[in-house]
């Protein structure tokens, strides 16, 4: 049963972002494109502890709760046409997990290098726009329509923007993406950008 769910107003502890960082490596198990990416499920772990490090401090992290126990979240950043998280901000907030990933996911570098190639061709969506950096829900919760209750949260706490703006690799969530109210924008390779407009 979820009693509670809710945008952080605190910032994370390096705990609870450990967390967070296993549950979406969990998530993200099944995703089509990223486990051919990514072979070994530490270089996720290490990715998304890099990601919601900075997100932590520069975003928003929206947490959807069983009780006490967090079982789902959304990340968001301001959107800067997909460019939200550089490698510079990678380097000054996260050095040594920034090294860890590259030593734990060295053989994987040239298909890692191809993707983000993809993210570098996407075009702008005009307007006020927040970005959608991650979606995951645990395993043990999937098919219960938890996601549709994050993503309502978050159309009302963003409405004073024009659009949420994501994307996805993993063919299995476009048509969920589309159900919630999102029309996809572009597509490079199997990559496909999606735009929501948000009620005034």
């Amino acid at each position: 049963m979820i009693i509670s769910k809710h945008f952080k107003k605190e910032a994370f502890t390096i705990d609870e972002l450990k967390k967070a960082s296993i549950t979406m490596a969990d998530a993200f198990q099944t995703h089509e494109r990223m486990t051919k990416i990514f072979t070994k499920r530490r270089s996720l772990e290490l990715l998304f502890y890099a990601m919601l490090y900075i997100i932590n401090k520069e975003g928003d992290i929206v947490v959807l709760y069983d009780y006490d126990k967090p079982i789902g979240y959304l990340t968001f950043m301001k959107s800067n046409n997909g460019k939200e998280i550089t490698l510079w901000k990678i380097l000054k907030y996260v050095p040594m997990t920034a090294l860890r990933f590259l030593l734990v996911s060295i053989k994987d570098i040239k298909k890692i290098i191809g993707y983000l190639n993809d993210f570098s061709q996407k075009e702008e969506v005009e307007g006020k726009n927040m970005h959608l950096m991650q979606a995951a829900i645990d395993p043990d919760y999937k098919g219960k329509g938890l996601m549709t209750q994050l993503f309502d949260l978050a159309n009302e706490h963003y409405k004073n923007y024009d659009h949420l703006v994501l994307e996805t690799s993993d063919s299995s969530n476009i048509s969920l993406y589309k159900h919630l109210g999102y029309e996809v924008v572009q597509v490079i390779d199997t990559l496909h950008i999606f735009k929501r407009k948000l009620e005034d």
